[in-house]
């Protein structure tokens, strides 16, 4: 009797063993840090799910997220039906990452046509930590992009239905609701791919004018001119949302113009821009050697992927390729317009633009493309690999398994902002917040240094809520004004050391709170008046 395993067996051996993989790194993140860890991102939906809630509104009066509010809203629902609070919620969201891996799975097996080589690119995406830091933190990401690849997939799948008007029409219907979902999600994000469908159609007819051989010159017109359909339709969905739908959002065309100001300057040299953007990964981690070894995995991907799609566009551009499926054209072209996105993006940082991390934010979108891209490629080598002689075979696997363990760990630490190899922390201590708590119960309309970034009010802002209204200033960073308050913890200093920071001078100062781990001083009266 043959023992062999049959291939669907085996299939479902890989998926099961995927989604564990998955439900593994979100349960790291989660428990890393025992819950005691937030960053900007995570309070700012907080606050605003807590506004809907309390208000009733999808823009709250207090505080709306300008960008959407379809992931606050979607805390707001399920805060309402299941009693918890909205900060709970967001403290356990990281294990929907097994959901969005299992959607990746599902997109790639779409556009790959097969399940090993779907399970592959689906594990890479975890081998990205800068992919897996966006999709597990409390942000609306995590939403935003599983409906990116939701519609990848439907827009495949209704490649296969076009003969067949009912199917067809349920997947176009289901394609442009779930793009109002990701504009609803986010507006600047939703508007990224929109613009990755119209560089794929403006590649596809550049390939097409190439490439004229008759019966595949009229499918690929079609698909192109689905291409085009779908952009004019996406757009007018992003401009019906953003002008009628949902008014926050008009802060878009703000943020376009203020783009648009600031490459002016960068690349007329009207003024001389001081951003550098990526000097800060000399102050966040360790070195910029422990940054690459933690980096090295999404950058062999991003090599691997690269090397795929100009192999397949020299194949195209000279020969052209009839067997090439729908669903790998799509990927090939798509790919393209993110990566332009994303070299654009770092010229955008450059310019000192969004924070100065738009190539880090497109990064995420970039990655959903590079996975399955680069996965053909590297399932290749490990089928040529099993082919040699047994004790070539038994070295390779043993490398491998090393290799993977190894780019795992990195992962895992720098995703999660190791302090063993990080010098941001997304953690605090329990100690941190009372001292600020007690600070805010105690002192109004006061100035109180707090922290060398905006961490620690962070913390306070998600704890706080949404009703309790901010008593005092809070002030970050280096300042020359003085405070009348400074509240500096054991992990600030550590913090500060180890970035090489000042911290605020408090010899003239009397401290007022202590708890062992965190002090809150307060600066001298020198004359009657001050306080």
């Amino acid at each position: 009797m043959n023992s062999t395993p049959s291939p669907r067996l085996r299939s479902k051996a890989l998926i099961v063993l995927l989604c564990i993989f998955a439900a593994f790194v979100a349960v790291y993140w989660i428990m890393r840090y025992g819950g005691w860890a937030m960053e900007g991102d995570a309070m700012r939906m907080t606050l605003s799910g807590e506004g809907i809630l309390v208000e009733g509104q999808l823009a709250p009066q207090r505080y709306t997220y300008a960008a959407g509010h379809g992931y606050p809203a979607l805390l707001a629902v399920l805060s309402y039906c299941t009693g918890a609070s909205v900060q709970t919620l967001q403290l356990i969201t990281a294990v929907w990452l097994v959901v969005f891996v299992l959607v990746a799975f599902v997109t790639y097996r779409e556009l790959l046509g097969g399940t090993a080589v779907a399970v592959v690119g689906a594990f890479l995406l975890l081998l990205q930590p800068d992919f897996v830091f966006h999709v597990l933190r409390s942000s609306h990401e995590k939403a935003t992009w599983l409906f990116g690849l939701l519609l990848l997939f439907l827009l495949v799948r209704s490649y296969r239905y076009v003969m067949l008007p009912a199917r067809f029409a349920v997947h176009v219907l289901l394609f442009y609701l779930v793009f109002l979902a990701m504009v609803t999600s986010n507006t600047y994000f939703a508007s990224t791919f929109l613009t990755a469908l119209v560089l794929s159609f403006i590649g596809g007819s550049i390939l097409l004018v190439w490439d004229r051989r008759g019966t595949q010159e009229q499918k690929g017109r079609g698909a192109l001119q689905r291409l085009l359909i779908v952009s004019l339709a996406c757009s007018v969905i992003v401009f019906t949302f953003i002008n009628f739908l949902y008014p926050p959002a008009v802060e878009l065309y703000r943020t376009l113009s203020h783009i648009g100001d600031r490459l002016s300057l960068l690349l007329l040299g009207a003024e001389q821009v001081t951003t550098r953007p990526y000097e800060r990964v000399a102050t966040a981690w360790r070195s910029t050697g422990i940054y690459l070894s933690l980096t090295a995995a999404q950058w062999l991907i991003v090599l691997c992927s690269l090397g795929a799609w100009l192999s397949r566009a020299r194949h195209l551009v000279r020969k052209g390729d009839r067997s090439l499926s729908s669903g790998k054209r799509l990927l090939w072209l798509l790919y393209g317009g993110f990566a332009f996105q994303l070299a654009m993006g770092t010229v955008v940082d450059l310019a000192g633009a969004l924070s100065a991390n738009l190539q880090l934010r497109l990064f995420v979108p970039f990655s959903l493309l590079a996975s399955p891209m680069a996965a053909p490629i590297l399932l290749r080598g490990l089928r040529v690999l099993w082919r040699k002689d047994q004790r070539l075979r038994f070295a390779a696997s043993w490398f491998i398994v090393i290799l993977v363990c190894c780019l795992v760990v990195a992962s895992l630490l720098k995703s999660t902002n190791d302090p063993s190899v990080g010098n941001l922390w997304i953690f605090y201590s329990p100690a941190e917040l009372h001292a600020g708590q007690w600070s805010d119960r105690h002192l109004k309309n006061r100035s109180v240094w707090v922290d060398t970034f905006s961490h620690h009010q962070d913390v306070l802002e998600f704890r706080s809520g949404y009703a309790q209204e901010r008593r005092n200033r809070y002030v970050l960073g280096k300042q020359d004004a003085p405070f009348s308050h400074v509240l500096i913890s054991r992990l600030t200093r550590l913090q500060a050391n180890r970035s090489s920071l000042a911290l605020p001078g408090v010899v003239t100062h009397n401290c007022v709170y202590d708890n062992g781990e965190a002090q809150l001083y307060h600066r001298r009266p020198l004359t009657p008046y001050q306080r």
